[in-house]
């Protein structure tokens, strides 16, 4: 267990790594309160000098950004995951999550980190709600044609990536700002947390999951 991911759970960025790292015995979450401003202390600027999370520790090797760590997890301990023998596999993954990175997240950013409190609300929400529904529902039929997963039914780490942020677009707490996903975006998530047995720390977490953190900020 050498793998330290330091966040909160209730930051989809910093679970992917985190439940990868958990699936594969290698290491967990460090929790770190960027609330008390933890992320920009003297210790953890060693870790990341750029102070986000999530933060990687893996004895000497140190990283920050969700995605060089997912892919770093992966080529080292599980290279299923992320089999970077195989070249036409890996441009699938790496393209599924740059383009999740670039056409998803930003509307992302106005709808579900809204209603969790990370982000301001947008002028228009109705517009916003409907660009993110568009962009995610682009995304899954680009990416999920062939099967359960972006790579048919066989896990990678872009399912890792881009799961832990449609988890929040699936929280009923979304309807207070009149968003719902698709059903196919509720059936890919269902299908990770059912092949993914740490995905329960997506649902509970002692209060802080992305489930129990949306819940609390829409009750």
């Amino acid at each position: 267990m050498s793998v330290k991911i330091h966040g909160v759970p209730a930051s989809s960025n910093v679970m992917g790594p985190v439940l990868l790292a958990k699936t594969l015995g290698v290491g967990d979450m460090e929790f770190c309160d960027v609330m008390s401003g933890a992320h920009k202390s003297e210790v953890m600027l060693k870790v990341n000098p750029f102070g986000h999370i999530p933060s990687m520790e893996d004895g000497a090797i140190h990283l920050g950004e969700s995605t060089p760590i997912l892919r770093y997890i992966a080529m080292k301990y599980g290279k299923t995951y992320y089999p970077s023998e195989d070249a036409d596999q890996c441009a699938r993954i790496d393209w599924a999550m740059e383009a999740f990175n670039n056409e998803v997240y930003p509307h992302h950013l106005k709808v579900a980190c809204v209603v969790m409190g990370f982000a301001s609300k947008p002028e228009d929400q109705v517009a916003a709600n409907k660009k993110y529904r568009d962009s995610i529902d682009l995304w899954i039929e680009t990416f999920l044609k062939n099967g359960k997963f972006v790579c048919g039914d066989k896990l990678t780490i872009a399912d890792f990536k881009v799961v832990p942020n449609l988890f929040c677009a699936i929280q009923p707490g979304l309807s207070t700002i009149d968003f719902a996903a698709s059903e196919r975006t509720v059936q890919y998530c269902n299908d990770f947390c059912d092949a993914v047995a740490s995905s329960g720390m997506l649902k509970e977490a002692g209060g802080f999951s992305i489930a129990e953190w949306i819940k609390s900020k829409t009750s």
